[in-house]
């Protein structure tokens, strides 16, 4: 209901063709899940946080961590209200450390429609990791429904070109070539961009920089 609640005060009908109040069709909803911070001390988590955020407008959800099959419900309720906006599930890889354990988050993701995993908030003090996403871009791979569908996002940490270089590797032996692009590859590190620039080397009229193709902007992207 209050997914329902914030589509309607933000101007999104709950049709295929609604368009986002920002005007951009690639819209996102982030969803995160991720362990309470008691998982930072021995005592087990005692519940899952859910956060739903669009700009400065954002849902919480405490979930039991002994009921944490059910959220599989709640991420199809979630799903449905979305309608065609896209879904992305941060699983913070990070604090889940183990591969068996990122691999239930990514194929519950991937079960209950989310468009794109993305490995962190890059707010916790592990965020992406090359091991992490190779299981993340695994689990995609191997899931037929998911293989030509399902977009990876690699957050925290990822500061310059020779770090993002082995994530643009494993997502195209996992994915594919095709996959490479804005629409299914994303890297979340606002300091790669002056890695970047640096690597490119002076940008100004008539540089060899400037003479390169410009990226267009994507749609919804952040």
């Amino acid at each position: 209901n209050l997914v329902h609640k914030w589509r309607r005060t933000t101007g999104r009908g709950a049709g295929a063709g609604a368009v986002p109040a920002t005007g951009q069709r690639d819209a996102f909803i982030a969803l995160t899940m991720t362990p309470s911070a008691a998982s930072a001390t021995t005592t087990p988590a005692p519940d899952i946080r859910i956060e739903l955020r669009r700009g400065a407008m954002a849902v919480h959800v405490a979930w039991p961590l002994a009921a944490a099959g059910d959220c599989a419900a709640w991420l199809r309720a979630v799903r449905k209200a979305c309608g065609s906006l896209k879904l992305k599930l941060i699983i913070e890889s990070g604090e889940l450390a183990q591969p068996a354990l990122i691999a239930q988050a990514c194929e519950l993701g991937i079960g209950e429609g989310a468009d794109f995993l993305k490995t962190s908030t890059g707010k916790t003090t592990t965020g992406a990791t090359l091991e992490a996403a190779d299981v993340m871009l695994r689990c995609i791979a191997q899931d037929r429904s998911a293989a030509a569908r399902v977009g990876f996002k690699a957050s925290g940490g990822v500061r310059t070109v020779a770090g993002a270089a082995p994530y643009v590797a494993l997502v195209e032996r996992h994915l594919g070539i095709q996959a490479c692009g804005p629409s299914r590859f994303r890297l979340g590190a606002s300091a790669l961009l002056d890695d970047i620039e640096s690597v490119l080397g002076p940008v100004g009229p008539g540089s060899a920089a400037d003479s390169r193709p410009k990226p267009k902007p994507v749609p919804g992207s952040y």
